[in-house]
């Protein structure tokens, strides 16, 4: 006679449990669920004790024939009916959902992953902060793989966009305390803006790889911070120089972990009326040595992935607005190029509307190139400041490098407008 009920939104669902041991019990998926979140309780009678939160994914399994020649394929849906139109890419070659939402793609599998690029109008399931929009392929272009994904309509034409730059965490200058500071305020700032959807973007350097081996704190190390700390936000990745694993060779060797463990090094998705494209435009020339020297890199883009977003441009309506993450900055202060293939993503972004988002110097400024370049170009300035360590020595004045507070910024996206503010951290925005 006991029920599980579970309620999003305002709408109850219940459902029978089934069975039940001293340490267990099971109850049937409801048909009527759909994927999102829900308050979790149990019901006896007339009494009703929530229990918490139970996330599901609901996949709804396809027969699809197989086309030869296509070794990695699927379907995207969202309520038990395929989305069409959806981009999906395995990093360098690109395909769309059909009228039914299932995809085929011709891969030779080198990035050993496939992601969609999540259509404007939804959102993808949730893995704590991770949005679930990418999966691992096992590498053997030989073997058909199937990767499907489930999407729940949203309205986020208008939305605020949480633009987080260098955290640096290391378990050292007691970082992990002082983070702390910024998620109560980045909590507070979710929790002002509840009305509106909400989303974040880290720019890079959310770890610092020299300390994932000495102080054992790497990229699932932060992972298991922020989803002990954050919740009610998803929050899309750029990867940083201090994200790459220096001990590895070569550049792709270094960003393995990164790929399996957060996202993939370059990606896009839409939200409303704008594109969003992270990249990586740390390129590592390294070679490893065990005591960790060596760690050299380039500011530089790569042919693939210029190759990739050629594609993924080729789908995206001039009346889009892109907004473009990176770590390294694109252009210097005073508008020079700073990077290699600056002038190949230039001509990409012609015709639109951009803005491009960086980070790297733990320094603030904005460089409005639309007149020259039709970029908007900002740097964001550093969650950790001078690395933790003013925070550290001043008990909490916490300074970027610049003299700037420590902080983030929020952006307010409304239709394909995009306007922004900076919120030092425990201060009111500048």
């Amino acid at each position: 006679g006991d029920f599980v009920v579970l309620k999003k939104s305002k709408d109850e669902i219940l459902t029978e449990v089934i069975s039940r041991s001293s340490d267990a019990f099971s109850f049937k998926i409801p048909s009527q669920l759909v994927s999102g979140k829900y308050v979790f309780s149990i019901r006896r009678g007339t009494q009703t004790k929530a229990i918490g939160e139970i996330t599901f994914d609901i996949e709804k399994r396809v027969e699809i024939t197989e086309k030869e020649g296509y070794n990695v394929y699927g379907l995207i849906s969202c309520d038990g009916v395929g989305v069409p139109g959806v981009v999906v890419s395995d990093g360098l070659e690109v395909c769309v959902t059909d009228e039914n939402g299932l995809y085929y793609l011709k891969s030779d599998e080198y990035n050993r992953l496939v992601f969609m690029s999540i259509p404007a109008g939804y959102e993808a399931a949730s893995e704590g902060i991770l949005p679930n929009f990418h999966k691992s392929l096992d590498g053997d272009p030989k073997t058909t793989e199937r990767a499907d994904w489930t999407l729940t309509k949203v309205n986020n034409a208008d939305h605020v966009m949480y633009v987080l730059g260098d955290m640096h965490l290391a378990k050292r200058t007691n970082d992990i305390s002082q983070f702390a500071n910024f998620t109560a305020d980045f909590n507070a700032q979710i929790a002002a803006n509840k009305s509106k959807r909400q989303y974040a973007l880290t720019l890079g350097d959310m770890t610092w790889d020299l300390y994932w081996y000495s102080n054992a704190y790497d990229l699932y190390s932060y992972l298991e911070t922020m989803n002990s700390r954050v919740s009610g936000v998803q929050i899309f990745h750029t990867i940083g120089n201090h994200d790459h694993d220096m001990m590895a060779e070569g550049d792709f060797n270094t960003v393995t972990a990164f790929k399996k463990k957060v996202a993939p090094t370059y990606y896009s998705f839409n939200i409303g009326n704008i594109h969003y494209i992270v990249l990586d435009n740390i390129l590592c020339t390294n070679v490893a040595k065990d005591d960790g020297s060596g760690r050299n890199y380039n500011s530089s883009l790569t042919s693939e992935q210029i190759t990739w977003l050629t594609k993924d441009l080729s789908y995206v309506d001039k009346s889009k607005t892109l907004v473009i993450t990176m770590h390294a900055q694109m252009y210097g202060e005073t508008g020079k190029q700073a990077m290699s293939y600056c002038s190949e993503l230039e001509n990409l972004c012609k015709g639109y509307e951009t803005h491009v988002l960086s980070a790297h110097t733990h320094v603030i400024w904005n460089n409005d190139l639309t007149s020259s370049k039709g970029i908007m170009h900002h740097n964001s300035g550093a969650i950790c400041g001078t690395w933790w360590w003013t925070g550290y020595y001043t008990s909490g004045l916490n300074l970027c490098k610049d003299g700037s507070p420590a902080g983030y910024y929020v952006y307010e996206m409304t239709g394909k407008d995009v306007k922004w503010r900076f919120k030092p951290t425990g201060k009111d925005f500048s």
